[in-house]
């Protein structure tokens, strides 16, 4: 004799005892599938390397996370590759580069930008902060300890505006790169791990201070 009868809204189907009790009939149950649905089959092998693996659950078609990656880069990067991307050329006359913004290259961009406002206009004008902060990094850069700012106008008024090389007059007036323009120099060169203090610097003509170079003067 039926147990029951399906719980489906309109189904009156007999439901017969067995060691589980049913819920739905045969018609209605969600888990059997319907006629004409697309039935998973457990896969036999590997859809990428072609391993064994009729011992995996149904609807795994790969044999591990690696394969599973690597079917996903070949579909995506060899099956339906992406169109690359066309190179544009700066709008900028005479000018070659890639395009990056605006129709203009990086540096066309950031001179439009400064002209109109949008980008603060670099300082041309090498200062003594900037100087000393720059032989600053560099001396950390080679793990030495480095102290107060070391200005270029404090080395010329300890040390007058004498050459420490070659004793001769430094014109302050001239521009850099002059070759007879002033520079500041340390006695123990930072590439050696010389320390970037005022004990440690003092001024030199830009020429021979190149023609130094990292050599301790004795």
């Amino acid at each position: 004799m039926p147990h029951s009868t399906c719980t489906a809204l309109g189904c009156d189907a007999a439901l017969w005892a067995a060691r589980r009790p049913k819920k739905y009939c045969d018609r209605h149950n969600p888990h059997i599938p319907k006629p004409g649905a697309r039935i998973k089959m457990p896969a036999d092998k590997c859809h990428h390397c072609g391993k064994d693996i009729s011992h995996r659950a149904v609807g795994v078609i790969y044999c591990d996370p690696n394969c599973n990656s690597m079917a996903g880069y070949y579909r995506r990067r060899v099956l339906s590759p992406r169109d690359p991307k066309p190179v544009v050329i700066c709008s900028i006359e005479a000018c070659e580069r890639t395009a990056t913004s605006r129709g203009m290259c990086t540096m066309h961009y950031k001179r439009w930008a400064r002209a109109n406002g949008m980008n603060k206009a670099p300082s041309d004008k090498w200062s003594d902060v900037r100087r000393s902060n720059s032989h600053a990094r560099r001396a950390r850069m080679n793990g030495a300890t480095t102290g107060d700012r070391v200005l270029l106008a404090q080395l010329l008024e300890r040390d007058g505006a004498i050459c420490s090389m070659c004793n001769g007059y430094i014109d302050i007036d001239l521009p850099w790169p002059e070759p007879w323009s002033v520079s500041v120099d340390h006695t123990i060169p930072l590439a050696r791990g010389g320390q970037h203090t005022m004990a440690n610097a003092t001024v030199m003509h830009l020429r021979c201070n190149l023609q130094k170079g990292v050599k301790i003067l004795t």
